[in-house]
Formats: C-alpha cells, structure tokens, sequence
C-alpha cells in the first residue's frame, strides 16, 4: 500500500480559503495515486489476473483532501511482492496452478517452492519508487494551481 500525506496542511487550511486548495491537491493526489497504481498493475504477475484486477488507488474524499493510497485487498498480494522463504506448501492446493501452466500436479511446484521459495516482484515498491520520483514536478505544478486560485479572489 502506497500512502502519501501532507503535514500542516491543517493549519493552512484554517488560515485561508480551503477551496482554493482542493482542485490543486486533487489533482496532485490523482496524479501520484492512479500514476503509481498504473506502474504497480503494469508489473504485477498475471495468472488469473485476481490481484491485478483488485489494484486500485483512493483518494482522500474530505472536501480538501490530504491523502491518496494505492492497495488491493488480496490476501497473497504480500508473499507476490515480497517473496517467500523455502517452505513447503501442500501440493493439492498448487494443483489448479501447476495444470494450467502445464505440470502433472502441485507437487513438483511445492517441491522447488520448498527447495527456493518464492522471488518477490516489488511492483508496490516501484510504484512508490517511481511515484515519488515524479513529486517535484507534480508539487511545483500545484503550487502554481494554488497561487493562480489565490490570484484570481
């Protein structure tokens, strides 16, 4: 999961027009949060396309809004991106698995599984990593968003 925040916020908010804020960190949000959830999603394995379907990116809903997050709520999302140590998975449960990717039955997989474990992908940290790298311009560009609302009233 990919979170950003911004901090003090609350106290410009309370100084000055908040509506002058909203579309600017709108679209700043928008920007980072759907930009990293394309890079995750573009790098997630595919199998069933279960977890790259479940990637999906929300953006704080409060009238100025201060977070934006990427995140799936598939339970082996973790073991994709991070990896896994040797360990020995029960081979019934990789037979659907093995069969559509042309093994007899689990057990082979389960057996290298338990010999190497399982490489991480770290499409969620790529996202962040490339997320982030695009922050400055994407800030720089907010700014501007707010100074020219606050030029205009």
């Amino acid at each position: 999961m990919i979170d950003y925040s911004f901090e003090g916020l609350e106290e410009l908010i309370k100084k000055m027009d908040a509506s002058i804020l909203k579309g600017p960190l709108k679209k700043l949000l928008n920007s980072v949060s759907f930009g990293a959830m394309a890079t995750i999603k573009e790098l997630t394995p595919v199998d069933t396309k279960n977890l790259r379907d479940s990637i999906h990116a929300t953006i704080d809903s409060s009238s100025v809004p201060l977070w934006g997050k990427v995140s799936t709520n598939v339970l082996y999302a973790n073991y994709v991106e991070e990896g896994t140590k040797p360990h020995f998975p029960p081979p019934a449960a990789l037979d659907v698995w093995a069969q559509r990717h042309g093994f007899e039955s689990g057990f082979v997989v389960a057996r290298a599984i338990a010999r190497k474990g399982t490489k991480g992908h770290h499409m969620f940290r790529a996202g962040l990593e490339k997320a982030q790298a695009s922050l400055g311009g994407l800030i720089d560009t907010c700014e501007k968003d707010i100074k020219g609302a606050w030029d205009k009233k």
